[in-house]
């Protein structure tokens, strides 16, 4: 329950040049897929969930710029 709550409230990170923030939401992330696998669930099984979460926690210009930089 503890780790669904910190996935649902992730730092918010509107600029790519807030490199706290990213460090920040990186680490949670990190974190609460480190503790889901210690209770048994494979990342398959919550990696979908996570995809829309991450998605708002960073801003839409991160996304983009993120999309473009990868192809």
């Amino acid at each position: 329950q503890q780790i669904m709550s910190s996935l649902f409230n992730l730092p918010r990170v509107g600029k790519s040049s807030d490199l706290a923030g990213l460090r920040s939401l990186l680490n949670t992330v990190q974190s609460c897929i480190q503790r889901m696998r210690s209770l048994g669930a494979p990342l398959s099984e919550f990696a979908l969930a996570l995809e829309p979460v991450l998605h708002s926690a960073v801003s839409s210009h991160l996304v983009f710029d993120y999309a473009e930089s990868s192809s």
